[in-house]
C-alpha cells in the first residue's frame, strides 16, 4: 500500500520534533562548565579527536558503500559519507534508535537511483558486519587484557575468553547456515497465495534472506573489503580515547584505547533504547576507566565532557550536511 504524501509530511514533522526534543535533553544534560574545563586541559590537541573520528566515520561509510554491490556506482564516497552521517545522527536522536536511523538510510538512498531492495540489503549487511567486527575486536582486546601485558593482566579467568570466543564462533556458524539455507528458499518465491499479515511478513523476511545470500555469492570481495573497512572504523575510532587520555596527561597505549572504546560501545549497545545515550555513555566511560586501572574520581567527567563535545560538533555537521546536500537535492520533497 502506497503511503500518501500527507502521511509522509506528518512522519517528517513527528521525526523532526522528537529529534529536537531529544537533542535539547542531550544539551541540557551536558555540563558546559566541565566541557570548558576539559577543553582548557586538552588545548588545541582536541582537533586530533575530531580528525580521528572523521577518518573512522569515513571508513564506516566506505564499508557501507561496498555493501551496495552493483548499486555502489550510483553514489560517490563523499555522498554516502554524508548520507550515513545524517542517518547515524537521526539514529541517535529518535525514539526508534538505530532501527530508525537504518531505515532513514534506505530513504536517503532513493534519490540516487538505488532501489529499495538493494538499499535495504546493504543496510542489513552493514549493521551485521559492524556488529561482527566490533565483537572480533572486543575479543582481541580482552585477550590482551588477560594475557598479563594488559591492565589487570591475569585478573580474569581464562575461561571467560574461551566462553567469548566460543560464543563468537557459534554466532558465526548460525549466521553462515542461516544464510546458506536461503538458497532453498528461492524455489518458494511467489508460491505463497496467502494474504495474511504474518504471511506477508514471512515473505519479506524470505526476500531479505535470499538477497543476502545472493550478495554473498555474487560479491565476496566486496563483503571482505567491507569487513576490513569496519575493522578500521573501530580501530581508528578507538584513537579518540587514546588521544583524550594523552591530552589529559595519562600514560596509556593504543590497546588501552581499543579496550576502552569496545567496552563503552557494548555498554551503549545495552542502553540503545535510551535516545541520545544520555547518561549511558558516562556510565560506560567510568566503568571502563576503572577496568584499565585508572581510579581518578574526576577523570571520567573530563573524558565524558570531551566526548560530548565531539558529539555536539558532529551533530552540528550532520545538520549542515542535511541543509547543504539533502535539502539542496530536495530528497525529502
Amino acid at each position: 500500500m502506497k503511503i500518501s504524501p500527507a502521511h509522509i509530511r506528518i512522519f517528517k514533522i513527528v521525526l523532526v520534533l522528537s529529534m529536537l526534543v531529544l537533542l535539547f535533553q542531550f544539551i541540557r544534560h551536558t555540563d558546559l562548565a566541565e566541557v570548558k574545563s576539559a577543553l582548557g586541559k586538552a588545548g588545541a590537541g582536541f582537533i586530533w579527536v575530531i580528525v580521528s573520528t572523521f577518518v573512522a566515520y569515513w571508513c564506516g561509510a566506505v564499508g557501507w558503500w561496498f555493501c551496495l554491490g552493483e548499486s555502489k556506482s550510483l553514489i560517490s564516497h563523499t555522498r554516502i559519507f554524508v548520507v550515513r552521517h545524517i542517518s547515524e545522527t537521526v539514529g541517535a536522536f529518535n525514539p526508534a534508535s538505530v532501527a530508525g536511523g537504518d531505515m532513514f538510510k534506505v530513504f536517503l538512498l532513493k534519490p540516487y537511483g538505488i532501489a529499495q531492495q538493494p538499499a535495504l540489503t546493504s543496510v542489513i549487511i552493514y549493521r551485521f558486519l559492524m556488529i561482527l567486527s566490533q565483537l572480533v575486536l572486543f575479543v582481541v582486546s580482552m585477550f590482551w587484557m588477560v594475557s598479563g601485558t594488559g591492565p589487570g593482566g591475569g585478573a580474569l579467568p581464562g575461561g571467560y575468553i574461551v566462553v567469548m570466543v566460543s560464543a563468537l564462533l557459534l554466532l558465526a556458524a548460525i549466521c553462515f547456515f542461516w544464510l546458506k539455507s536461503a538458497r532453498k528458499l528461492q524455489l518458494l518465491v511467489g508460491n505463497s497465495t496467502s494474504e495474511s499479515r504474518l504471511s506477508r511478513v514471512n515473505s519479506k523476511i524470505r526476500e531479505v534472506r535470499i538477497a543476502l545470500y545472493q550478495f554473498s555469492i555474487n560479491h565476496p570481495k566486496e563483503l571482505l573489503f567491507a569487513f576490513i573497512c569496519f575493522l578500521l572504523h573501530w580501530l581508528i575510532g578507538s584513537l579518540e580515547f587514546y588521544i583524550i587520555l594523552k591530552l589529559l596527561g595519562y600514560d596509556v597505549t593504543l590497546m588501552h584505547g581499543l579496550l576502552l572504546d569496545m567496552g563503552v560501545v557494548l555498554v551503549k549497545s545495552a542502553g540503545a533504547f535510551v535516545p541520545g545515550q544520555i547518561g549511558v555513555e558516562e556510565i560506560g566511560n567510568k566503568l571502563m576507566l576503572g577496568v584499565i586501572g585508572i581510579a581518578s574520581a574526576t577523570l571520567w567527567l573530563s573524558v565524558s565532557a570531551l566526548r560530548r563535545t565531539r558529539q555536539l560538533f558532529w551533530i552540528l555537521m550532520g545538520a549542515l550536511f542535511y541543509a547543504l546536500f539533502v535539502r539542496g537535492k530536495k530528497t525529502l520533497s
